[in-house]
This record gives C-alpha cells, sequence and structure tokens, in this order.
C-alpha cells in the first residue's frame, strides 16, 4: 500500500482467522495491536473509547460516512500484559504523501473535494459528536470518488 509501512500498518488478507459478519469474507483490514502498559490506557484504548461513541450516536450528518471504520476488536493476553486490537477499515495517505507522490501541485476541483469532505468530517466530529481530532488525517481513494471530476 503507498504511504505505508510495514512497521506501523501490516494489511493481511482477512480468511478464517477472524470471523466478521459485517463485512466481506475476502478483503483486506488493519489490525491495530496496542502496546501492554499495566494500569496505563494507552491511545489504542482511547481511540476504541471514541469508536463506541460513535457507534451510540444515531446521526444524519452526511459527514459520518466519511470516518474510518472499526470492524471489530478484541484483547490478546500476553506475558507482559493484555493488548487492545482494533480490526479497521485499511486508509492510504495523508495529503501530505499524496502531495510528494504527485510532482504536480493539487488541481483545483480535487482541493475542492478533498477539503469539502475534510471539513464534512470535522464538522460532524465537532458538532455531532463532540469530539476534537488530534490525530493525523488520512485520505481513502476509491474509483467513485473521482467520478465527478476530470
Amino acid at each position: 500500500m503507498p504511504g505505508c509501512s510495514v512497521r506501523s500498518h501490516h494489511p493481511f488478507e482477512l480468511k478464517k482467522t477472524i470471523s466478521l459478519t459485517s463485512i466481506r469474507s475476502q478483503c483486506y483490514v488493519v489490525l491495530k495491536v496496542s502496546t501492554s502498559l499495566q494500569n496505563l490506557p494507552t491511545a489504542t484504548d482511547r481511540e476504541f473509547m471514541v469508536f463506541e461513541h460513535l457507534a451510540k450516536i444515531h446521526s444524519v450528518h452526511h459527514g459520518q460516512f466519511l470516518l474510518r471504520e472499526l470492524y471489530d476488536s478484541f484483547e490478546l493476553q500476553g506475558h507482559a500484559g493484555n493488548h487492545r486490537c482494533l480490526v479497521l477499515q485499511p486508509i492510504h495517505m495523508t495529503l501530505l504523501e499524496m502531495m510528494k507522490l504527485n510532482p504536480n501541485p493539487f488541481d483545483l476541483p480535487l482541493l475542492k473535494m478533498t477539503l469539502r469532505r475534510l471539513l464534512l468530517a470535522l464538522d460532524y466530529l465537532h458538532t455531532e459528536m463532540n469530539i476534537t481530532h488530534t490525530g493525523t488525517i488520512f485520505l481513502e481513494f476509491r474509483e467513485e470518488t473521482f467520478s465527478d471530476w476530470h
């Protein structure tokens, strides 16, 4: 996957390792495994709590469909403690990584579409969910996303 390092994101093909009925049986997911520090919440624990909060609220805001999806979560027990694991929708690259791959600047239609979607997702998080996003913002590219501009 462009923009991902093996150390930080390692995609694997979902087969019988994890049984998820909400997604296709043959697709790629990201498995995010937290470090184990006793009595100390990890960033993965906090991220899981945000996903739980998002799942509880029903909204008609269009920005909710632009957020990364959590498919499942579980805990692994290791010799040093428990590890929270999140099964997530794959993401691709940041805007900076996209700019580095493309020697030409963003054209106006792409920039408008990207900013509109980014602001819509942030508006949903801030106004509907009372969440302030403080991390990196990644982009997901689907062919149908770009079908409305040439």
